[in-house]
């Protein structure tokens, strides 16, 4: 686990699970909660779906979280395409982008 803006949040590609309190690889349900990680995207992801121009986070997380397959979501306020990208993952390693934010869905 990490902190960073006074907030502890799992590290690198892990989930966190707020039933046992720890980090895990996957989750066997997701929830409606979302481990932020600032100027980062997954670098193997399906994209689900994108939302407009117009889209605000808020509403980004509460369309990924009644998705089954979202595991996570691409925002990107300064896109010309749409802020928002609802995603799942498929692999477990980031990088670094200069614009996009990803909040990875936390598990149940």
């Amino acid at each position: 686990m990490e902190c960073m803006n006074s907030t502890c949040q799992c590290s690198g590609a892990l989930k966190f699970d707020p039933g046992s309190g720890n980090c895990v690889a996957e989750c066997t349900t997701y929830g409606t909660t979302y481990t932020w990680r600032p100027l980062m995207e997954r670098e193997s992801t399906v994209n689900l779906e994108t939302l407009g121009i117009g889209t605000t986070l808020s509403y980004c997380m509460t369309k990924c979280s009644s998705t089954d397959m979202c595991t996570g979501v691409q925002f990107s306020p300064l896109s010309l395409i749409g802020p928002c990208v609802l995603k799942q993952e498929t692999a477990s390693s980031y990088s670094v982008l200069g614009s996009s934010h990803w909040y990875s869905r936390d598990c149940v």
